[in-house]
């Protein structure tokens, strides 16, 4: 099978696993252990409310395609809901966990997923 043939989520879970081994690795080394792990923690949210939307759009077109009209929402409200309960948990414990780190990974997966779909060989314009 070729490369090109793999779905954009599973890409985008292979990179978001060597970006968790790569914060692990700064975590380990770095006096920064707060903020990394608020990225962590918000990469974790990030890759979650991915693959829940991934699914919930595959079920939205299979559903579709039996029916011919969509029933199911994209589960917007649990994706915030996610989120949420990140920053909770970040002012629970701010002595571990920096909310800024939040901030930061939890819009990674929706931009690598753009990424990755803008540099699939089929998407370029010749």
């Amino acid at each position: 099978m070729e490369s090109t043939t793999k779905p954009i989520y599973y890409r985008v879970v292979m990179i978001t696993l060597v970006l968790f081994i790569t914060l692990l690795a700064f975590w380990l080394l770095t006096p920064h252990k707060r903020l990394l792990a608020g990225v962590t923690l918000g990469l974790s949210v990030s890759l979650y409310n991915f693959l829940h939307l991934a699914r919930r759009v595959r079920l939205a077109g299979e559903s579709v395609i039996e029916t011919g009209t969509a029933r199911r929402g994209l589960g917007f409200i649990q994706r915030i809901l996610m989120v949420t309960f990140a920053v909770l948990i970040a002012v629970r414990f701010p002595e571990q966990i920096d909310g800024r780190g939040i901030a930061l990974g939890a819009p990674v997966c929706y931009i690598l997923s753009l990424f990755v779909y803008l540099t699939l060989p089929a998407n370029r314009k010749s």
